[in-house]
């Protein structure tokens, strides 16, 4: 799809988020009468849709070529006001607060809170020119708003319809973020964080705000602390771990000379050393990569950040929403969805192979995993169950074997 395409459909989403907040309150007092939890469904939809419509506001300003041209205090304003609503001071009160929906919008919670959570994966988009992701995040928020607004007979939607809207959304998305986050970890296709580091001021804090991460006290006193450090002795820094990389291949008798690329992972704050590191990897004839971590649930391991990150808003956040549980999403014939997206393009067919099977990984991990621990409870429940034999198999409880 060409720019003038997605231009369209990012202008005709803009405007009809930016209508939710003036649309009538009647339908959400005629659903409130017969759902208690439904009274805060125009509270969620409004504060969802003024969230994006301030990120798309950010988007408007970075994604204008060229350095973002503004004082250090108005990128610190954003920065902020991007990530206020998940800092602890305020989570409790949020609907990315998997409790606080829950508590607020009854059975939707969950949905909501998770939609939320995937709708918070904008802010990297938007500073990275991702129009597209952007956009489809957008039409998936507004399907959803359209399942509650056009609810027939004075009922409440069926929670399956916002499950499927959310399935669906993931189902036609998946070739694109799935594979765009394959590709960026293997090859040098995106330049965004490379661009920050070897063409900023890296002596001044401005540039921390380049990337859209949370910007916290540490990110900032890493930076200045390096900033006061000598070119000798960033250099000399750099270099322990490039020679150490390269002297590991030396060491285990492996040649290095096939290999073009090297994956370089750090936390924000730590550019200058970074910038020597990848002057001196490409001397040795090794282009660097860099990705940031996975910011979609599609693509989310736990708490793990591979990747270049900074120190999270929230912590709670972070586990609330580690990653996309089967009771929550993995709601269909996921074997079914594996075999039908392995119709693709076999220009490409080899990374798309690599993408769907690790995708179709996570989903066995999670239907795996529960059902081992379903086999274990139940193998407890059997040796419990029995109390007529407490005394004979009481030192069974020091030697049975685990089931994990």
């Amino acid at each position: 799809m060409n720019d003038a395409d997605l231009q369209e459909r990012m202008q005709l989403a803009i405007e009809r988020i930016s209508e939710i907040k003036e649309e009538d309150q009647t339908i959400w007092d005629t659903l409130a009468k017969m759902d208690a939890g439904a009274k805060n469904l125009k509270t969620y939809f409004d504060s969802v849709a003024e969230f994006i419509l301030y990120v798309y506001d950010v988007y408007e300003i970075v994604s204008q070529p060229g350095k973002i041209d503004l004082p250090l205090s108005k990128l610190q304003e954003i920065n902020h006001n991007l990530y206020a609503d998940i800092l602890p001071e305020h989570y409790d009160a949020s609907f990315a607060n998997p409790d606080y929906a829950v508590e607020k919008l009854g059975e939707y919670g969950k949905y909501l809170c998770m939609l939320y959570a995937e709708i918070r994966a904008m802010i990297a988009y938007a500073y990275e020119d991702e129009m597209q992701a952007m956009i489809s995040l957008m039409e998936l928020f507004l399907e959803v708003y359209g399942i509650f607004t056009a609810s027939e007979g004075e009922k409440l939607p069926d929670e399956k319809e916002i499950k499927e809207a959310i399935y669906y959304y993931m189902y036609d998305y998946a070739d694109v973020l799935v594979a765009r986050r394959i590709r960026e970890t293997v090859t040098c296709v995106n330049p965004f964080a490379y661009d920050i580091i070897m063409q900023s001021d890296l002596m001044t804090p401005d540039y921390l705000y380049a990337y859209g991460e949370y910007i916290g006290e540490n990110e900032l006193r890493m930076a200045q602390y390096l900033a006061k450090l000598p070119e000798e002795k960033i250099e000399s820094l750099a270099c322990t771990y490039v020679q150490g990389f390269i002297k590991g291949f030396e060491t285990m008798r492996i040649d290095i000379s096939p290999k073009k690329s090297v994956n370089i992972r750090y936390a924000i704050g730590q550019e200058r050393m970074v910038k020597a590191a990848i002057q001196m990897f490409e001397k040795e004839g090794l282009a660097s990569i860099l990705f940031r971590y996975p910011v979609s649930r599609m693509n989310r391991k736990a708490t793990i950040r591979t990747g270049y990150a900074a120190t999270p808003a929230n912590k709670q956040y972070e586990y609330d929403h580690a990653k996309i549980t089967h009771e929550d999403i993995m709601l269909c014939n996921f074997t079914c969805f594996f075999i039908t997206k392995m119709h693709i393009d076999l220009d490409w067919s080899c990374i798309s192979c690599i993408t769907f099977l690790a995708f179709f990984n996570r989903i066995l991990d999670v239907f795996l995993t529960q059902l081992i621990i379903n086999q274990f409870q139940t193998q407890i429940a059997c040796v419990i169950d029995d109390w007529r034999n407490i005394l004979k198999h009481f030192s069974q409880t020091f030697v049975k074997e685990p089931l994990i």
